[in-house]
């Protein structure tokens, strides 16, 4: 019951980090927005790929805020060695994905799905949450903060599925629309074939009539010459 407690307690202190301690904000906020961003952008053009530079970018967010968090560390919880060695992890692990993407040693599509914003965002996400709490390093907060990080992965991946959805509805909706302008137009086009035609048939009938009128007065002519005569 114990190991319960100290799990759950561990659990809403990384939940509510951002809320405990402002100071958080000023580098989670930027993480989430680009994170939510990205979610929505890839539900819509689903065609599109990460890409290298992307991937290289975002290798370089876990490197700085690494380095963000040993600053805090050193600055303001003093010497905390867990929290130094899971920043130093983090920051090994923006090397390690800055090498691969840099050099793309991994087939990319492995190489974007480990630098996608998601798991990279988030892992940083909990770190913070971590050093800035000033949780001690024990397995239960690994433990906490991986459930986290599974709970908030999927999360984010039902928005993007939510996204996905909106986006095919809107696309199909548009298809609609312009098949309907397109009939439309084509009924346009329809009536001034119509229109066309009859105007066609007026010309037809004036020039005939005046064909007719163009032999009654030869008819007519011709009587007078023979008058004449």
């Amino acid at each position: 019951m114990e190991i319960v407690t100290t799990f759950w307690d561990r659990f809403i202190l990384l939940l509510k980090a951002p809320a405990l301690h402002s100071e958080m904000l000023w580098i989670v906020l930027p993480l989430v927005v680009v994170l939510l961003l990205m979610t929505i952008y890839f539900a819509k053009y689903r065609d599109e790929e990460l890409g290298w530079n992307t991937a290289l970018g975002n290798s370089l967010i876990l490197i700085f805020v690494s380095a963000d968090l040993m600053r805090t560390t050193l600055t303001y919880n003093g010497i905390n060695y867990g929290d130094l060695i899971l920043a130093g992890l983090l920051m090994l692990l923006g090397v390690i994905l800055l090498f691969v993407n840099f050099t793309h040693y991994l087939p990319k599509k492995i190489s974007y799905f480990i630098s996608s914003p998601l798991p990279v965002n988030l892992t940083a996400y909990v770190v913070i949450a971590i050093v800035y709490s000033r949780i001690p390093v024990t397995f239960m907060t690994i433990l906490a903060a991986v459930v986290l990080v599974t709970l908030l992965l999927g999360g984010f991946l039902l928005i993007g599925f939510v996204s996905k959805r909106w986006w095919m509805r809107v696309e199909r909706l548009k298809a609609t629309e312009h098949v309907e302008d397109v009939k439309k137009e084509k009924q346009i086009l329809e009536g001034k074939k119509k229109e066309v035609k009859l105007e066609e048939k007026k010309i037809k009938k004036a020039v005939k009539k005046q064909e007719k009128e163009v032999v009654q007065k030869k008819k007519e002519l011709k009587k007078i010459k023979k008058v004449v005569k």
